[in-house]
């Protein structure tokens, strides 16, 4: 998601998950002509998603059968995903889909350089040593930075329940 959301635009407003189906997503191309099809931790899709992206990039179109009959949308938008560890899928499905994307691997931040990012966009430094001494993915990182850029006074608090919530929870 984190990676995803640097490429939010308008014009690109697909945004795939784990959970979809191929049925939704033939749907929803139907309605729309994206330039974008973002997908989120395609590691964790449901095969039949994963042999539908295969078809769609070999064919250049997503079908999907139904008892009213077969739907068919053509895939004109490229595709960027995001997996986990790609490199430990060994079905014959995951070898062909790796082979189709040009993948990239996107080292994790160490913990200084994450500690010059934080107290850099977040402006309270009392705030940032809370959420650094909070152990967060970073994905709520990123969630907290978007919520301070957007209204800092308010995140703050939203912050600081947040890490009370997780401290009480993980105490």
């Amino acid at each position: 998601w984190l990676i995803l959301s640097f490429f939010e635009h308008e014009a690109a407003p697909l945004f795939v998950g784990a959970t979809t189906t191929p049925k939704t997503l033939v749907e929803y191309l139907a309605d729309v002509d994206p330039v974008l099809i973002r997908f989120d931790e395609i590691d964790k899709a449901d095969k039949r998603v994963v042999d539908a992206f295969l078809n769609a990039m070999s064919k250049g179109r997503l079908v999907f059968m139904t008892k009213q009959g077969r739907f068919e949308v053509p895939l004109k938008a490229p595709v960027l995903a995001t997996a986990n560890e790609f490199e430990r899928k060994v079905s014959e499905s995951w070898r062909a889909l790796q082979d189709r994307f040009v993948v990239v691997p996107i080292e994790q931040p160490d913990k200084s350089e994450l500690e010059r990012l934080i107290r850099a966009q977040i402006g309270d430094q009392e705030l940032a040593a809370a959420i650094l001494s909070a152990r967060l993915s970073l994905r709520t990182i990123h969630k907290y930075v978007v919520m301070w850029r957007r209204n800092a006074e308010r995140a703050k608090r939203i912050i600081l329940r947040d890490l009370a919530i997780k401290s009480k929870l993980f105490s």
